[in-house]
């Protein structure tokens, strides 16, 4: 049965707040006018009026002994019955009757049947992509709430939930185990069997995570991946699943040992099982083999600059020397001019006294050059110092290239190319250098041919070039081409070049890997518009936009027109990483409903930032970080500004933060769900500033040196008295977000619906993304979003004082929960999985001692006013949960799940009604 604490079913909580108590459960005077004229006694009237508002709360009728006694007595308290009255338990007629009037009143009618139907066909649509209980159980209560329909007891909503998933995924194990042949499964077969000596099954080998790449490594795990794309074509196996329902059986899968899957009776679930996990893991690896392709390009770079920089050293006393040669060849020239004709400017009256001249100059400047080692010498030195002028390091990296060669152009044969933009000059040139790999000779000519497969299956002759000169810049091209060899290309700095800008285009995403995940094509990740069309009125509403395109640039063509005019104007399997987050969801739902979180905030913002955790080395996510040094990764935090955390991550040090603001924001399943959200530098791209637009958060980020952003006109004509030296002469393109507002909304909606992650969209939409049609249309979108967040920066203090206040509450944070991370700040051990959890695991415990101490705050504030002594609301905001010296951390923790004999309390009784009015 799937925990009902996992899911949205309404439930009257263990502890209802004051606040609570007022706002849900107080009777109007209508409702109690109603109820008056319904029942003939105070126990009816109390049970009639406790029946309609606990219905108005849960959606269905509780029983009367279920409903908490503070309800009960609250509803009796505000209509004014003695003291004691407890609501009748009405004979069944009468209940019946009860339950008639209330459904009368809320317009609802009673159909079980009915019900059941349409809480079926929502988990039967919704098992097609989602496979946790949990998730189906929500998306049937959110359909019976759509239809205002009487929800049905848990018990029925659990049993339809589990029948209908078994049901849907017996016909995905059916299909799946259809399509792979008997060769296959003999192949997928001999992973069960583990090996005597080791005790490993080639099982186990798949759930190896990759480490650090170093060339040993690189080609280690291009191996791997050779390994898995021959046990089968698992996208061919699994076409028609969805991502969702692949994703839970790899999981599945992955905490699955040999022996427990060997237990599996069914056949047709352990090959899909299986084929999931190898499915999971080559889509897996094709992403690790590119980021450590990208890894070691980045690495020869750096090493051609470093080289370039000891050269530079090595060469400046030559160059001192050479410096000084040069003096002493003027020293003789000046010499044989003399002082008179040094005054002439080096002319002589007559020919002769010039070539009297000359011979003299001739004759010291040769003395010069022999006395510094001679002609050649120096002529020897002069190359080698002059080589390395300028910045050009680009002439040192074949050197260590070498070393890489093989492993680079297994890479490029090991995946599948595409372009995600009509510019194919790059994967033309990996095409060109894959045809010329065994060539050997120092120059290469732009154009070969090379026999290819034809659509007939015969042999067919192609022609196969490289242009260097759509795709690499001046710097490389002087270094291609010899002018003694026209149409001829140095062919190891041609293969360096190629493979540099293939990184560069696989980062920016204008090149993508077919089969990978972080490396996809965007494009075939998001939902087609014939899929978004129903739903894109729905989304804007939700996300308080226009759905037409032009009234969206029309609405922020003015917002940023009146907003400037206004300044103007004013001149101013045990514990993984998923469920440890779903327990600090738990804690974060019940340290909301405290009283006192009230105090310090209204839980509407959030702010995000990260902070260095060191680990081992041998892993692709650890990097050393330049701003805060050491070796690891960040921990990145949403924190509310109630000092909960809402959501931690654990992201690589290389990264701009602002990549993965907007997934903590989406993946927070707790009952704070914040809609404005701060950051530091780190925190915004023009980009993000577009997409949480659309996805109706609002990014206010603290932005260093915000003075050098440009501010964009809406308008070309746009003048604005004091404030328009801000500006500069750049003016939005609103034609270019209207042609793209359908690739827009089909972006953030496919976000919405999990068909992709807005890490992964990011990420592919950086600065060096500049020729794709998605980039400009999200950057363009953001310059005005940015300008209108700039322009409100400056006008409002109370705004910058919040901003500045909130990120200074999430250092606080990263502060507290460093100290609470008492066994040690490095975290042992290279799996990605493993430091993930590490973080949330340390969320988690941050969480439930703010929990703690808020309540301990809750008892000492009430029994200060109990004492009879004024507490100022204000005075009880600046006290920070972020308390330490109450904290024991070194002795003995003991895990008691055992519940508490009472309820903590949540309510803060100070003097009555000053908190909560009714």
């Amino acid at each position: 049965m799937a925990s009902i604490d996992r899911t949205a079913y309404p439930r009257f909580t263990r502890a209802i707040s004051v606040r609570e108590l007022a706002e849900v459960f107080t009777p109007s005077a209508g409702e109690i006018e109603w109820a008056r004229g319904k029942t003939q006694d105070d126990q009816h009237f109390l049970a009639l009026l406790v029946w309609l508002k606990a219905y108005q709360r849960l959606g269905y009728f509780p029983k009367l002994a279920d409903v908490p006694a503070t309800v009960a007595e609250h509803i009796r308290g505000a209509v004014g019955l003695p003291e004691g009255l407890v609501p009748a338990d009405a004979a069944e007629r009468s209940a019946k009757r009860h339950r008639s009037f209330v459904r009368q009143r809320m317009g609802v009618v009673y159909d079980a049947a009915g019900v059941r139907a349409v809480a079926a066909e929502a988990i039967r649509k919704a098992a097609q992509a989602k496979d946790n209980p949990a998730d189906l159980i929500n998306v049937a209560l959110e359909e019976l709430v759509r239809k205002r329909c009487e929800l049905p007891g848990y018990t029925t909503l659990d049993e339809l939930t589990k029948k209908i998933r078994t049901e849907v995924n017996r016909g995905f194990f059916t299909l799946v185990a259809g399509r792979i042949d008997a060769a296959a499964r003999a192949r997928l077969g001999r992973l069960l069997v583990v090996d005597p000596i080791t005790r490993r099954s080639a099982y186990d080998g798949l759930k190896d995570v990759a480490q650090a790449a170093s060339p040993g490594k690189f080609k280690g795990r291009l191996a791997f991946l050779r390994d898995l794309d021959a046990l089968g074509t698992t996208e061919v196996w699994l076409q028609g699943v969805p991502p969702g329902k692949i994703s839970h059986f790899a999981g599945e899968a992955r905490v699955t040992d040999v022996a427990d899957l060997r237990k599996v009776l069914d056949e047709d679930k352990r090959l899909t099982l299986i084929a999931s996990l190898l499915h999971t893991v080559r889509t897996g690896v094709r992403d690790d083999v590119v980021t450590m392709f990208c890894k070691r390009m980045a690495a020869i770079h750096k090493k051609g600059r470093d080289q370039l920089e000891t050269l530079r050293e090595i060469h400046r006393a030559e160059s001192e020397r050479l410096l000084g040669v040069f003096g002493d060849v003027l020293d003789g020239v000046r010499e044989a001019l003399g002082p008179e004709q040094q005054q002439a400017n080096g002319h002589s009256g007559d020919a002769s006294g010039q070539e009297v001249v000359a011979e003299r100059a001739g004759r010291l400047v040769f003395k010069a050059l022999e006395q510094a080692g001679g002609l050649e010498a120096l002529a020897a030195a002069h190359e080698a110092v002059s080589a390395h002028h300028g910045n050009n390091y680009l002439p040192l990296l074949e050197a260590h290239y070498r070393s890489h060669r093989s492993a680079l152009f297994t890479l490029v044969e090991s995946i599948e190319l595409e372009s995600t933009n009509a510019d194919r000059s790059v994967l033309d040139a990996v095409e060109y250098l894959h045809a010329q790999r065994g060539a050997r000779g120092a120059f290469v000519p732009e154009q070969v041919s090379a026999e290819r497969t034809g659509p007939d299956g015969d042999p067919v002759t192609v022609w196969l070039s490289v242009d260097v000169d759509a795709f690499a810049s001046a710097m490389w091209r002087k270094i291609l081409k010899d002018p003694d060899r026209p149409g001829m290309l140095v062919r190891r700095h041609l293969e360096v070049c190629v493979f540099s800008y293939l990184a560069a285009e696989l980062r920016s995403g204008d090149i993508a890997v077919a089969g990978s995940d972080s490396y996809a094509n965007p494009h075939t990740q998001l939902m087609s518009w014939q899929e978004c069309a129903p739903l894109a009125e729905t989304f804007c509403a939700e996300a308080d936009l226009p759905a037409d395109p032009a009234e969206l640039t029309g609405h922020y063509r003015r917002l940023l027109a009146e907003i400037a005019a206004e300044i103007a104007l004013a001149a101013n399997k045990h514990a993984t990483g998923e469920k440890v987050s779903k327990a600090s969801t738990t804690v974060v739902n019940g340290f909301n409903r405290l009283d006192i979180t009230s105090m310090w905030g209204d839980g509407k913002t959030v702010a995000a930032d990260g902070s260095q955790v060191e680990t081992w080395e041998n892993n692709l996510l650890a990097e050393s970080h330049i701003r805060y040094g050491g070796y690891g990764g960040l921990a990145y935090r949403h924190i509310s500004n109630t000092y909960v955390a809402l959501f931690s991550h654990f992201i690589p040090c290389g990264v701009w933060e602002a990549v993965y603001i907007i997934e903590g924001l989406l993946r927070n399943a707790s009952e704070i769900q914040p809609d404005t959200i701060h950051a530091d530098t780190q925190g915004q791209s023009l980009p993000v500033f577009g997409l949480a637009a659309l996805l109706g958060f609002d990014l206010l980020p603290r932005i260093r040196n915000w003075h050098d952003l440009i501010f964009y006109r809406p308008d070309p004509e746009a003048r604005y008295a004091h404030i328009d030296s801000l500006f500069g002469d750049e003016v939005i393109d609103w034609r270019l977000i209207e042609t793209h507002w359908t690739d827009l909304l089909r972006t953030a909606i496919s976000i919405r619906e999990n068909r992709i992650s807005s890490v992964t969209l990011l990420r592919r939409l950086g600065n060096h993304s500049r020729k794709n049609r998605l980039y400009r249309a999200f950057r363009e979108l953001g310059r005005a979003v940015r300008t209108i967040t700039l322009l409100r920066y400056l006008s409002d203090p109370d705004l910058r004082e919040q901003i500045t206040a909130i990120t200074n509450r999430n250092e606080a944070f990263h502060g507290f929960a460093d100290w609470l991370m008492f066994g040690g700040k490095l975290i042992p051990h290279n799996d990605p999985d493993y430091q993930e959890k590490i973080i949330k695991f340390n969320e988690l415990l941050a969480n439930c001692v703010i929990y703690s101490t808020a309540c301990d705050i809750t008892d000492a504030a009430n029994a200060i006013a109990a004492e009879g002594h004024p507490i100022d609301p204000d005075d009880l905001a600046t006290i920070s949960p972020y308390i330490t010296h109450t904290i024991r951390r070194f002795g003995n923790w003991t895990l008691n799940l055992t519940p508490p004999a009472a309820a903590p309390t949540t309510r803060l009784d100070l003097e009555p009604r000053v908190l909560f009015a009714p």
